[in-house]
């Protein structure tokens, strides 16, 4: 879920899961998508591998 009616859009995608392959391919997909400035709560691994190397990205991470 994508929530853009905060000052910082919101994406919620924790699936509770270790190293869970639809998480990883839909943070994929997304990625180009979402804005510079998100908040997240989704696993910490999972977000290293997906916005790790986007240096232009600030993301803020509530990790499960």
């Amino acid at each position: 879920m994508l929530i853009m009616k905060y000052d910082q859009p919101v994406l919620l995608a924790s699936s509770y899961q270790e190293d869970d392959v639809h998480q990883l391919l839909l943070l994929q997909r997304l990625r180009p998508y979402l804005p510079r400035n998100i908040y997240c709560h989704l696993d910490r691994n999972e977000a290293e591998k997906v916005f790790g190397q986007h240096a232009n990205m600030r993301v803020t991470l509530f990790s499960t």
